[in-house]
């Protein structure tokens, strides 16, 4: 009988502490975005070298090389939809998948991540290409997106001194390996 009186006060407040645990909503619609992420290595040293990974809006990683017919971000780092989803046609699905918990707080990091603060540029080598890590912010103004640079490594090493930049990049190269 006392199993029952412990049960029938405990279960209730079992049922009450479930419901009202709050899930951590993500900001943004993730089916409305295509793409969050981007791993890019570029170098003009001895010809041209372009390869990275997207990471789509489901975290599945998407592997490109030498794409043709690649559409980069303006010189102000802004891009279209309809071009951030061609680059994904573009590329290749290599089954790697960022974790659901991983996905779920950088996407929720995009949006406060400014564009504004960055190291020093440093500079020490001249054929080493640059090795950018990147997310693409929406704009709701001019309905594009916006290349927010991460980190910058290779020739020139710069990162973006925002301290959510910092958590994005951390996150984003761990799943890397």
């Amino acid at each position: 009988m006392k199993f029952y009186i412990r049960f029938g006060f405990l279960f209730p407040v079992f049922l009450f502490c479930l419901t009202s645990c709050e899930k951590e909503q993500i900001k943004l619609p993730i089916e409305e975005h295509p793409v969050f992420f981007q791993y890019q290595y570029i170098n003009h040293a001895w010809g041209f070298v372009h390869n990275g990974i997207l990471v789509d809006s489901l975290g599945k990683f998407h592997y490109f090389s030498m794409p043709e017919n690649w559409t980069f971000p303006d010189n102000d780092g802004i891009i279209s939809k309809e071009a951030l989803l061609n680059n994904l046609v573009i590329a290749d699905s290599i089954g790697h998948t960022i974790s659901p918990y991983n996905l779920h707080r950088s996407v929720n990091l995009i949006n406060e991540v400014d564009n504004d603060s960055f190291s020093k540029l440093e500079c020490h080598a001249f054929d080493g290409g640059g090795f950018t890590v990147s997310c693409f912010q929406w704009n709701e103004i001019n309905g594009q997106y916006e290349e927010i640079l991460l980190n910058l490594s290779g020739n020139c090493n710069q990162r973006n001194l925002d301290p959510d930049a910092f958590i994005l990049t951390k996150l984003l190269i761990e799943e890397m390996n």
